[in-house]
C-alpha cells in the first residue's frame, strides 16, 4: 500500500528518506568477493567520491545515512574531456567500491564533462525491495512501498535554513567531524583511482604520509602536481 501525503503530513528531507532507507537495506545489498573487507568492528562509514562540489556533498549524504560502518575503496578513474591546462590535475570521471562488514557494498559513480546525461541520485537495494531518491523524488518499491508527495524544497536552501534557525534558538548544529570525515572518504576514493590500490581507512587515518596542503599559506599560484597514473603513482 503507498502512503501518500494526505495520510503523512510531515515533511520528509532527502536526508531523512536516505537515514530511513538506509537502515533498512544496506546491510542486505549483495556482496563480491574480489575485494577485500574491513573487520573487527560494527562501524560503518559510508562515502561516495566526485568531482567537485556535488561529489562531497552527496559524500556528505551518504556519511550521515546510517551509523556503524568500516570502509575499504577500490576505485578507478581517468581523464578523457577535461585535459587542458585550465583543469589542473585532476580526473573528470571516477568510479569507486566500497566495502564494509557483512558483505556490504556501496558502489559509487561519476563524472564532470559537458554535454553527457544527467543524473545525481541514490539507490539502496536490500532483500524485499529498493529506494530510490534524487532532488525531486523519494520512493520505494517492495512490500511495504512508499512514495513521498509533499513539498520539494530546494535541499540547498533548506541547509542554511536549519543552520540559520540554530543559531537564532542557541542550538547550533555542529557538522564538522562529518563534514570532515566525509571529505577524507572522498578522498580516500580518490587515492585508491589515482593509485590502483585497495585501501582501508584505519590506514588512511593513521598510516599515510599524503600532505595535501600548500608549501606556504599566502596569496598567489600553486604549481600543479603531475597528473596521476593508476599502477605507476606511488601510494604515501
Amino acid at each position: 500500500m503507498k502512503r501518500k501525503m494526505g495520510e503523512n503530513k510531515r515533511t520528509v528531507s532527502r536526508r531523512d528518506f536516505i537515514k530511513a532507507s538506509a537502515a533498512v537495506s544496506l546491510a542486505t545489498l549483495t556482496s563480491s568477493t574480489n575485494y577485500a573487507f574491513a573487520a573487527g568492528s560494527d562501524k560503518l562509514r559510508v562515502g561516495l567520491i566526485g568531482c567537485g562540489k556535488r561529489g562531497t556533498g552527496a559524500a556528505k549524504e551518504c556519511v550521515t545515512s546510517s551509523a556503524g560502518v568500516e570502509i575499504v575503496a577500490m576505485g578507478m578513474g581517468g581523464r578523457e574531456v577535461r585535459t587542458g591546462p585550465e583543469f589542473g590535475n585532476i580526473y573528470d570521471h571516477f568510479a569507486v567500491d566500497f566495502g564494509y562488514p557483512n558483505g556490504v557494498r556501496v558502489m559509487s559513480m561519476c563524472r564532470q564533462m559537458e554535454g553527457c546525461s544527467v543524473r545525481i541520485s541514490e539507490r539502496v537495494v536490500g532483500t524485499k525491495g529498493w529506494a530510490y531518491t534524487d532532488s525531486m523524488r523519494c520512493f520505494i518499491e517492495g512490500p511495504d512501498a512508499y512514495k513521498y508527495e509533499g513539498p520539494d524544497p530546494n535541499p540547498y536552501v533548506t541547509e542554511h535554513t536549519d543552520l540559520i534557525a540554530g543559531i537564532r534558538q542557541g542550538k547550533p548544529l555542529n557538522e564538522a567531524r562529518r563534514a570532515a570525515e566525509s571529505t577524507l572518504t572522498a578522498i580516500m576514493g580518490r587515492m585508491s583511482a589515482y593509485t590502483s590500490r585497495a585501501l582501508k581507512w584505519d590506514w588512511v587515518m593513521n598510516a599515510s604520509k599524503m600532505d595535501l596542503s600548500p608549501p606556504r599559506y599566502e596569496f598567489g599560484d600553486l604549481p600543479v602536481r603531475p597528473v596521476a597514473v593508476p599502477g605507476r603513482t606511488r601510494l604515501v
